[in-house]
């Protein structure tokens, strides 16, 4: 019952995103859906920390992610690299999903998202506390939080993954 779209960073192979579509479908077909990926790969890091993510999930491919979505009137995919695309989309947001692995991505993405994420919205970061290949992107977050206590519900399952709720 949040208003806004929904946004995927890091699409891949297209099945969360798969899962997110259909859900919106079942429950608010009102919403659109984006999903980003470059379908290339991960670009080099401009910081050196992600290093060994360069190049990374270069076995997918846009034609066959967009052909999968092309009878849902409310997704678009959207190629390229997502540190120059994500802010393709102009509205507000209730669900946001960080799945770009690395720092300078998530960085970008959570200062793009989290004043476009309306109460009551969630970011998930799916490789959060992914030891030791998501470390850069688990510092970003925690780093952009800091000081955001009192306007969050953090939830961080027993494993990966954390979930910001926007209080």
């Amino acid at each position: 019952n949040i208003d806004g779209d929904i946004v995927e960073y890091g699409s891949l192979h297209g099945g969360s995103g798969a899962i997110l579509a259909e859900s919106v479908n079942h429950f608010s077909p009102n919403k659109k859906v984006f999903l980003f990926d470059t379908f290339k790969g991960i670009p080099k890091s401009k910081f050196g920390l992600d290093y060994h993510w360069t190049g990374s999930f270069i076995n997918n491919s846009y034609s066959e992610v967009s052909n999968a979505f092309n009878d849902l009137l409310n997704v678009e995919v959207i190629q390229g690299d997502i540190n120059r695309t994500y802010n393709k989309i102009s509205g507000k947001i209730s669900f946001g999903y960080i799945a770009s692995d690395t720092y300078e991505s998530g960085i970008l993405l959570l200062e793009f998202l989290w004043p476009k994420l309306n109460k009551g919205g969630i970011i998930a970061v799916c490789d959060y506390a992914s030891f030791p290949n998501c470390y850069p992107l688990t510092v970003a977050v925690e780093r952009f939080f800091k000081n955001k206590e009192n306007d969050v519900f953090i939830f961080r399952p027993t494993r990966i993954g954390i979930f910001i709720l926007k209080k």
